[in-house]
C-alpha cells in the first residue's frame, strides 16, 4: 500500500470509547485518484484504532480495511450515544447523513468537479489535500495531505522502451482539442478507457512526456514515472486547467508551461527533486491524521446527540447522498413551481430556507404568507393569480419550520410533468421524535371521512393555481393552525378520483406531527350526525347454527341497545341440532312478530347463501350482517352507524370489532395483506390510537368484515349479493371491492363498538375432522377465486401505504429492499425483477450483473430478489418484467405458472446459460440433472415471454421450444477485475494456472499427462478443484471461494500463463468463452483449446486437446516471458474494448423491454 501507519499505532482512547467515522465515497476504482483517497482514509483510521465505515460503495478493494455502514452498526452507535463524524469529499452538497459533525476533505477546490456548491455549515471542518486546493496559498489551514501513491510501482524504469508523448484527457471532450498544435505522434490517456495502476504506471514510463490541459493527479503519477508535464490551460474550461496555485505544490519541478524543448529538459532535470520532496512528505501524513482525529473527536465529544434516522440507521446508498442528478428526469413540459412557505407572524426558519437552498431542482419562486392574524384565504388568491401568468404552474405549499428532503421538489416537478391529468399531488412525511432520532409517516390515501374526523395531511401539498383558486372560494376561515385539514378535503371535494395523486415518499420533515381538530373550522356541511327524522327501516340479518347462549346473547343486547329504532332481525338458522336452540327458534317469531323473522336453510354450510337466503326476504332500505357471537355495547349505535350514510358515496359501513377481553379484533381490511387481504389491528388494545391515531378516526377502508356490516339495500341488489361461490371467506371482501368498483365507499369507524367472539358458527359447523378439512380445503379455493378475481387490486390498497409491509398486520414499515417501493425518480426504463438462480458466476453473470449495471446506469429500474414475491408484490411494485434463469424445478415450475395465471401482462425473460439436456455423464453435475429435463425446460421456456441465452450454438439448440429467443453474451465488469501482477516479471519458473469449479472434471482429464510432463519446467497453480492424481505435481492448490472474492482471488495467483482446456461434447459446444473473459481481464496470456466457444476472436493461443501439443505450447511460451506481458495486455484490451458488461445492456434492455 502507499501508506502504511504502524498497525500497532493508535490515535487515542479505544475505538468503542469514541466516536465513528462515516466517509461518503463511490465504488472503489484504481482510475480515480479522489476515490482511493476516501477508502485509504477509511483503512489508515481502522489500522490506527478508530471505527470507521465507508458509506455509499458497493465495490471495495479487498486490501484495506473499508467495512460499509449497516444498518444495524449504525444502530449500534445511537444507542451507545456515539456521535457519527461525516466526513464528505468536496463534491457532495450539503449534509445528507444529517451528522452533528461535518467535515469536507478538500480532494479539489469547491464546484470544479461538478459544479455544485457544498452548502457548507458554519460549524463544518476543513481538511485541505493539497495547497492547491485551499481558498488563500498565503493563508494558513489544516491539511490531511494523505499520499495513496504507490512509490514503488510509479518510479522511472530506464529498461522500458519510450513510445512517445501523451495527452491526457478526462473531462474535456476531444472534439475541443487544436489537435495542430500538439504533435502529431500524441496519443490520448484517458479515465474513458480505464487502466489498472500497473497499467497505468507502465504506460507513463514510456511517455517521453505528458500533455495535459487538466491539474489532475495524473500529472503527479506522470512525474513520479520520470514523465515531465505540458502544464495548459484550455480556454473553454479554465477552471479545469493549471493556475500558480495547482503548481504550486510540485514547487517548480517537473513541469514545463511550454513544450520548448529547454523547458521540457529543465523539467525532466527537476523529477528526481520532486520525488524526494513528495516522499519526504509521505513521513508527515501519520502526524496530520493525529491531527484530523483529535480535533474531530473533540468537536464530536462538544456535540449534541446526532439528529439522525430512526433505528434502522442512516441511508447506506450513494443515490441518498450526493442528490440524483434530478434533471435527468426532465420531462418534455417545463414545470414552474412556486414555493409557499406558510408562516405564524414569525420571520422564516433558518433550517427551512437552508433546506430550500441546498434542492437539487430549486423553486423557481419562493414566497411567505403569514397565517395568523391575516387572510390566508386571500393571500393564497393572491399568488394563484400571479402564478396562473406562468405556463405549468404549480404551488407547493409547505409549513414554516419544515425541511425538505433534498430532492423533494425535483419528485414534485417530475410526478406533476409527466401526469397531466393530475390536479394536485401530497406527500409523505418524516417527523423528529423526543429521542433526536426520525420516524417516517406513512399515512393512507386522503378521503373525506378521515379528514372530517379530525385527520390531517403530513406532507407537502403541491396544487395547480387553478384548481386551489376554485377551493378557495369556500376556503373563509382558512389559517395556518388548518390548512392542512381543510384544503385536501376542499380539494377532494372539488375533484374527480384522479385528480390526485398521493406521492408515498418522505418529502418533508416537520418538528412536529401535524394535528387536525375534530370540527373542520370552516363553514362546510355539518359532519353527520343521528337523524331526527323517522330512520329507516333496518334489516339485521344473522346467520345461526345452534350456538344458543351466543344468539341469545346477541338478540338480548339488540334489542336492549335499539330502544324504538325502526329495525327487523332475520335469523337463518343452518341445519339446527340442538334441542334447545331449536326450542327457541321456533317460539322467537311469536315473542317479536313484527321484528324478528327465523328462516331454515340446510345443506352444506355457505355464508354467502345464507345471507342471500336473508336478504331475499328482508325490507329494510339498509341490511347489517351480523355475526350471532357479536353483541351491542352501546344504545345509540344504530344511528351513528346510519349517520355514516348521510354522503351518499357511502355505501357500506362497519363499525369496531373488539374480542371479549377489549383487543381489537376488527379495524378495517387490508388489501394483500397475508398476500390476498386480512384484517389489520388483530390484538391491539382498544384504546391504542394507532400510527397518526388512525385507529381514532373514522375513515374509508376498502373492505370489512361481515361479521357486522351495513350496507344499503338496493346497492346489495344491484351487486346481485354475495356470490355463492364464496361459501367459506372471502364473499364479505369481495362484495366490498364489487360495491368499490361500482363507485362506492366503504367505511370503519371507531364511533360504534361491537363485541366479537370470532368464528364460533364456524366451529359449530366444522366439528369432525374430516369435514374440518374439507372446510380448509373450500376456504383455500376461495382464497385462490378472490385472488385471481381481484389481484388487480390487491396490490394497490389505497388505504394502505405502500411503504408498509404485507406480512404485517400492524402497520411496519417494509424492511426487505427489494419489496420496498421505487421512488418517483426511478428511470424510466422497464421495471425488472431479477432472480439470481444461484450466488455463483452463472447468477453473477447472466442476471445480477446486468440488472445491478443498469440499475447504476440508471437504464431501468432494476433490482435484485432473493426468491419469488408472492404474486401481490408484482402489482404492488409494478414490475414489468420478471428476469430470471432455469427455473426449472418444481417450486420454480409452480410459481411461473401461478404468476402467469394471475398477471397475464407481466413479460417473464428466462435466461439459460448451459444446455441442461447434455450434461456430460462424468460430470459432477449430472446426478443432480432431473430424467425428465427435457420437459421441464419446455415448460419453462412455455411459460416465458422471451429466452435468452449467452451462446447462438445454445440458443440454437432451444430454437424448437421458443420463437423469442435472444443471444446476449456473457461481459465482465472491469471494476471487479484488477490486474496485480505484469506476467513474465519475476525470476524463476513460470506459474501456468488454472480455474474452475467441481463441474469441469472432464476438461481436466485433458491434461493430465501435460501436468504430470511439466511439473519439473513450470509452476502448477490450480483454484477451485483439481483431480486427485494431479494433486502431486501442482505447486499450489487453492479451495473454491465465494463469487464475490473470486476475481481478486484469481488475480492473487500471480499467473504468467492461464489455460482453459475443454472437452469436446455437446454440452461445451453451447458454453461462452467466459473463462477467456476472466483470465483476459486479468491481462493473463491464456492457451485454450481449439473448440467452438473458444473461436471467438481474442487473442489467444489455441491447441487442439492432444497432451503433445498442449505440452509444447506451454514449453513455447516458457521461452517467450518477454512477451507474455504484451500477450496479456493485448488480451485484456480486446477483452475491454469488446465485451465489457455495458457493451451488452442495450440487448438486455431489448429483451426485458419486448
Amino acid at each position: 500500500m502507499a501508506t502504511r501507519p504502524d498497525p500497532d499505532m493508535t490515535l487515542g482512547n479505544p475505538a468503542s470509547q469514541r466516536h465513528p467515522y462515516y466517509i461518503v465515497a463511490p465504488d472503489y476504482r484504481d482510475s480515480s485518484a479522489g476515490v482511493r483517497v476516501m477508502h485509504h482514509l477509511c483503512h489508515m483510521l481502522n489500522s490506527c484504532g478508530e471505527e470507521a465505515y465507508v458509506i455509499g460503495a458497493q465495490s471495495f478493494d479487498a486490501r484495506l480495511k473499508t467495512p460499509p455502514l449497516s444498518a444495524s452498526v449504525s444502530a449500534r452507535h445511537a444507542r451507545e450515544m456515539r456521535v457519527p463524524i461525516a466526513v464528505y469529499p468536496e463534491i457532495v452538497s450539503g449534509n445528507p447523513l444529517n451528522s452533528s459533525v461535518c467535515v469536507r476533505y478538500m480532494l479539489n477546490k469547491e464546484g470544479v468537479i461538478n459544479g455544485n456548491s457544498m452548502h457548507a455549515g458554519p460549524n463544518d471542518l476543513f481538511f485541505y489535500y493539497s495547497r492547491a486546493f485551499v481558498p488563500d496559498p498565503q493563508g494558513t489551514y489544516d491539511y490531511l495531505r494523505l499520499n495513496t501513491h504507490d512509490l514503488d510501482l510509479f518510479k522511472p524504469d530506464p529498461e522500458r522502451r519510450k513510445t512517445g508523448p501523451l495527452l491526457y484527457l478526462n473531462r474535456i471532450p476531444a472534439s475541443s482539442i487544436d489537435w495542430s498544435q500538439l504533435p502529431r505522434d500524441i496519443e490520448v490517456l484517458s479515465n474513458r478507457t480505464p487502466l489498472s495502476l500497473p497499467e497505468l504506471a507502465a504506460r507513463l514510463q514510456g511517455a517521453t512526456v505528458l500533455y495535459s490541459f487538466e491539474s489532475s493527479t495524473t500529472c503527479t503519477l506522470a512525474m513520479l514515472c520520470g514523465c515531465p508535464i505540458v502544464a495548459m490551460t484550455h480556454p473553454d474550461y479554465p477552471r479545469l486547467g493549471f493556475s500558480e496555485q495547482t503548481l504550486s505544490p510540485y514547487g517548480g519541478r517537473g513541469y514545463a508551461l511550454s513544450d520548448d524543448a529547454d523547458a521540457i529538459e529543465s523539467a525532466r532535470a527537476g523529477l528526481p527533486s520532486f520525488r524526494a520532496a513528495l516522499a519526504r512528505l509521505q513521513a508527515h501524513t501519520l502526524e496530520e491524521l493525529k491531527a484530523f482525529v483529535a480535533r474531530t473527536q473533540a468537536a464530536a465529544d462538544a456535540a449534541p446527540q446526532p439528529q439522525g434516522s430512526e433505528a434502522t440507521g442512516l441511508p447506506t446508498s450513494i443515490d441518498d447522498i450526493p442528490s440524483i442528478e434530478a434533471m435527468a428526469y426532465r420531462t418534455d413540459r417545463h414545470v414552474h413551481l412556486t414555493l409557499v412557505v406558510i408562516g405564524k407572524g414569525d420571520a422564516t426558519n433558518a433550517a427551512t430556507l437552508e433546506s430550500l437552498d441546498k434542492q437539487s431542482r430549486p423553486a423557481d419562486d419562493v414566497l411567505r404568507v403569514d397565517g395568523i392574524g391575516s387572510p390566508l384565504q386571500r393571500r393564497l388568491q393572491a399568488v394563484c393569480g400571479t402564478s396562473r401568468t406562468q405556463e405549468e404552474s404549480w404551488i407547493v405549499l409547505i409549513d414554516d419550520g419544515d425541511t425538505l428532503h433534498r430532492n423533494a421538489l425535483a419528485s414534485a416537478a417530475y410526478l406533476c410533468g409527466s401526469r397531466p391529468e393530475l390536479q394536485w399531488v401530497y406527500s409523505d412525511a418524516r417527523v423528529a421524535t423526543t429521542r433526536g432520532m426520525e420516524t417516517a409517516l406513512y399515512p393512507p390515501d386522503l378521503d373525506p371521512q378521515l379528514l372530517r374526523s379530525g385527520f390531517a395531511m403530513v406532507g407537502l401539498l403541491a396544487v395547480r393555481p387553478e384548481m386551489l383558486e376554485g377551493v378557495l372560494v369556500d376556503g373563509e376561515g382558512l389559517n395556518a393552525d388548518n390548512w392542512r385539514q381543510a384544503l385536501p378535503y376542499l380539494l377532494l371535494q372539488a375533484g374527480n378520483g384522479d385528480s390526485g395523486a398521493h406521492a408515498a415518499e418522505p418529502w418533508v420533515k416537520h418538528r412536529d406531527i401535524p394535528q387536525g381538530h375534530p370540527e373542520l373550522l370552516l363553514p362546510l356541511p355539518s359532519r353527520p350526525c343521528a337523524q331526527d327524522a323517522e330512520t329507516p327501516l333496518i334489516s339485521i340479518l344473522i346467520p345461526s347454527r345452534d350456538q344458543l347462549p351466543a344468539l341469545q346473547r346477541c338478540l338480548t343486547s339488540i334489542l336492549e341497545n335499539s330502544g324504538d329504532l325502526s329495525f327487523e332481525i332475520v335469523i337463518v338458522a343452518h341445519e339446527t341440532q340442538d334441542p334447545s336452540a331449536s326450542h327457541f327458534l321456533a317460539e322467537l317469531p311469536a315473542a317479536a312478530p313484527r321484528r324478528i323473522r327465523v328462516l331454515a336453510e340446510n345443506g352444506p354450510f355457505n355464508f354467502s347463501v345464507l345471507i342471500n337466503r336473508a336478504a331475499a326476504v328482508a325490507r329494510g332500505r339498509f341490511l347489517l350482517l351480523l355475526n350471532n357471537d357479536t353483541a351491542i355495547l352501546q344504545p345509540d349505535w344504530l344511528p351513528r352507524l346510519l349517520a355514516l350514510f348521510d354522503d351518499p358515496a357511502v355505501g357500506i359501513v362497519s363499525p369496531r370489532l373488539v374480542f371479549p377481553d377489549g383487543r381489537i379484533q376488527h379495524a378495517g381490511v387490508t388489501l394483500g395483506l397475508s398476500g390476498a387481504a386480512d384484517i389489520a389491528w388483530v390484538g391491539t388494545a382498544m384504546d391504542e390510537p394507532g400510527p397518526l391515531g388512525l385507529l381514532a378516526h373514522t375513515r374509508e377502508v376498502s373492505a370489512v368484515t361481515g361479521a357486522a356490516l351495513m350496507i344499503r339495500e338496493d346497492l346489495f341488489a344491484a351487486l346481485g349479493g354475495m356470490d355463492e361461490a364464496y361459501d367459506i371467506g372471502f364473499g364479505d371482501f369481495d362484495l366490498c371491492l364489487r360495491a368499490a368498483k361500482a363507485g362506492a365507499r366503504c367505511v370503519w369507524t371507531p364511533s360504534v363498538t361491537l363485541m366479537h367472539e370470532a368464528g364460533r358458527t364456524l366451529k359449530a359447523c366444522f366439528t369432525q375432522t374430516e369435514v374440518a378439512a374439507q372446510a380448509g380445503r373450500a376456504f383455500e379455493a376461495a382464497r385462490a377465486r378472490f385472488v385471481r378475481t381481484w389481484i388487480g387490486q390487491l396490490g394497490t390498497d389505497p388505504h394502505y401505504n405502500i411503504n408498509l409491509s404485507l406480512a404485517s398486520r400492524h402497520w411496519h414499515a417494509e424492511q426487505e429492499p427489494e419489496l420496498q417501493p421505487f421512488p418517483v425518480l426511478s428511470p424510466p426504463g422497464p421495471r425488472v425483477l431479477a432472480l439470481p438462480a444461484d450466488d455463483s458466476g452463472s447468477g453473477h453473470y447472466r442476471v445480477a450483473s446486468p440488472a445491478g449495471h443498469a440499475a447504476r446506469e440508471r437504464a431501468a429500474a432494476a433490482r435484485l430478489a432473493r426468491g419469488y414475491p408472492i404474486p401481490v408484490h408484482f402489482v404492488r411494485l409494478g414490475i414489468d418484467t420478471l428476469f430470471s434463469q432455469r427455473q426449472v424445478d418444481d417450486n420454480h415450475l409452480k410459481a411461473l405458472t401461478e404468476l402467469r395465471e394471475l398477471l397475464p401482462g407481466l413479460r417473464i425473460v428466462m435466461d439459460f446459460d448451459d444446455l441442461l439436456t447434455e450434461v456430460p455423464r462424468h460430470s459432477h453435475h449430472a446426478a443432480q440433472v432431473w430424467p425428465d429435463i427435457e420437459r421441464r425446460m419446455r415448460r419453462a421456456c412455455e411459460l416465458s415471454d422471451c429466452i435468452t441465452t449467452s451462446t447462438a450454438p445454445l440458443a440454437e439448440r432451444l430454437r424448437s421450444w421458443h420463437n423469442d429467443l435472444r443471444v446476449v453474451p456473457n461481459g465482465i465488469d472491469p471494476a471487479l477485475w484488477k490486474p496485480t501482477h505484469e506476467p513474465g516479471s519475476r525470476a524463476g519458473k513460470l506459474r501456468v494456472g488454472w480455474a474452475g469449479g467441481v463441474s469441469h472434471a472432464g476438461d481436466l482429464a485433458l491434461i493430465r499427462k501435460v501436468v504430470e510432463a511439466l511439473a519439473d519446467e513450470v509452476e502448477w497453480v490450480f483454484l477451485g478443484m483439481c483431480l486427485q492424481d494431479m494433486q502431486p505435481h501442482l505447486t499450489e492448490f487453492h479451495h473454491s471461494v465465494p463469487f464475490a472474492e473470486y476475481p481478486d482471488k484469481l488475480a492473487a495467483l500471480g499467473l504468467d500463463l492461464a489455460i482453459a482446456p475443454l472437452e469436446a461434447n455437446a454440452f461445451n459446444e453451447c458454453k461462452s468463452n467466459l473463462r477467456l473473459l476472466e483470465y483476459g481481464a486479468l491481462g493473463i496470456p491464456v492457451i485454450a483449446s481449439d473448440q467452438l466457444p473458444y473461436r471467438c476472436g481474442l487473442p489467444v493461443t489455441l491447441v487442439d486437446n492432444r497432451p503433445q501439443a498442449w505440452i509444447a505450447a506451454i514449453r513455447e511460451r516458457t521461452g517467450e516471458r518477454h512477451a507474455l506481458a504484451t500477450d496479456g495486455a493485448r488480451l485484456r484490451e480486446a477483452v475491454l474494448a469488446g465485451w465489457t458488461v455495458d457493451r451488452f445492456l442495450p440487448d438486455w434492455i431489448d429483451a426485458w423491454r419486448g
